[in-house]
């Protein structure tokens, strides 16, 4: 049991924080809520408002409007061509319009809001998404410098224990000054590091607190992942988010082009007025009329020729991003499966050789203690140890950075 003992305290130092703190934890659960009140998520989510208006506004384009008219002229009539009369005319009323037939022009304009709408619903879910993303990759960042703070705290302790050591055999005439002046170095310098990486620690809770636009500098920095970060989805890569997007925006290309096909075409519409005319003398009345027209050109100067091609030729650019879309997202699923894959055998792998790592340091501590080995042999047992344990919490942020990659190419739910 002896023996053990210095690796299950090692262990322990490096799972448990040095004190106990009251402090509420910043889940990820708490980021995610909070992620919701981003500012680029509560644009998108303006910006489809936005489109069921313009969705609205199509519709109702359709029926028929009412509305009041004042209209006043002055014309010169002639009684002698020596003696010219100006006669000022007011007319006022109501008037009723209704399109009866736009060449399909209405039934395409709707279509192209409704799947406008639709775009901007995908973009808002893409948006939240991404935002999603980028707080996961910086509350990840920020457990794994919380993480690197703790070990080189447990560092710089273990070193100020090997300083004191040294000192005390140099005293005693069993070391040489050379040790003496290492051995502080190596103090200075795991110093040195932590402060660095509090500080990097603080940069990053700023960053988040931009991010997530919350104050998070009270929270307490958990020292594990949480296991709900990278949760993956349902979808296939061929579903994702921007496969829709690519999708919405070619069905969009193909209704701006039958737009612009019925543009030109022919349109009927029907006009009913009633009001009253008050010519120069005063006398008042009534007058009515109800016009159905037809109104077609039938010459535009090759305009509607040269607006068709280029449509065609924009529905056929958006086909072709649909497929290098998709193409990429085969791409990118391969290259992170196989990157995910990679850490986690690294990792395996690494946890079985923190362990030796340990237990050799302690041993060379004690030889060195006992006079059985050198300092340099210490010291390189150490170096061990430390590296080690950094690789430890590297692997484990590469390996949680590749999870979120995955669940961005697979799609989120």
């Amino acid at each position: 049991m002896r023996k053990l003992y210095p690796i299950i305290h090692v262990c322990t130092m490096l799972l448990l924080p040095a004190s106990v703190s009251l402090a509420q934890p910043l889940s990820w659960d708490l980021c995610r809520q909070l992620a919701l009140k981003n500012n680029d998520v509560r644009a998108a989510k303006a910006k489809e408002a936005a489109a069921t208006a313009d969705l609205d506004f199509a519709k109702a384009d359709q029926g028929s409007r009412v509305g009041v008219f004042l209209e006043h002229s002055q014309t010169d009539l002639p009684v002698v061509p020596e003696s010219p009369e100006i006669t000022h005319n007011t007319n006022f009323g109501i008037m009723w319009e209704q399109n009866l037939w736009q060449f399909f022009r209405g039934d395409a304009f709707v279509r192209l809001k409704e799947e406008q709408l639709h775009l901007s619903r995908i973009t808002s879910e893409q948006t939240l998404a991404d935002t999603l993303a980028d707080a996961q990759v910086l509350y990840v960042r920020l457990i794994y410098l919380q993480q690197r703070e703790h070990i080189l705290q447990v560092n710089r302790k273990r070193l100020n224990e090997n300083r004191q050591l040294v000192q005390s055999k140099y005293e005693g005439g069993l070391e040489n000054i050379g040790s003496v002046k290492l051995a502080q170095y190596f103090f200075a310098e795991a110093e040195l590091e932590l402060q660095n990486t509090r500080e990097q620690l603080h940069a990053a809770r700023q960053d988040l607190s931009s991010l997530l636009q919350s104050d998070i500098q009270s929270y307490d920095i958990p020292l594990a992942y949480d296991s709900t970060l990278a949760r993956l989805s349902s979808y296939r890569a061929d579903q994702n988010l921007r496969m829709q997007q690519a999708r919405a925006k070619r069905d969009i290309s193909r209704w701006e082009e039958t737009l612009e096909e019925h543009k030109f075409g022919p349109e009927i519409y029907l006009q009913a007025r009633f009001g009253a005319l008050s010519p120069f003398e005063y006398r008042r009345q009534e007058d009515w009329n109800i016009t159905l027209g037809l109104k077609w050109y039938l010459f535009d100067n090759g305009r509607k020729d040269a607006a068709i091609r280029s449509r065609t030729q924009l529905v056929s650019a958006k086909e072709w991003n649909v497929q290098s879309v998709a193409d990429k997202n085969e791409r990118t699923l391969r290259t992170v499966k196989q990157s995910l894959g990679e850490r986690e055998k690294a990792m395996a792998l690494n946890d079985k050789f923190i362990d030796a790592a340990i237990l050799r340091s302690d041993i060379e501590r004690r030889r060195y203690n006992s006079g059985l080995a050198s300092f340099d042999e210490w010291m390189r047992a150490e170096s061990d140890w430390l590296q080690s344990a950094r690789k430890k919490i590297d692997l484990q942020h590469d390996l949680q950075l590749a999870q979120i990659e995955l669940v961005k190419a697979e799609g989120y739910n």
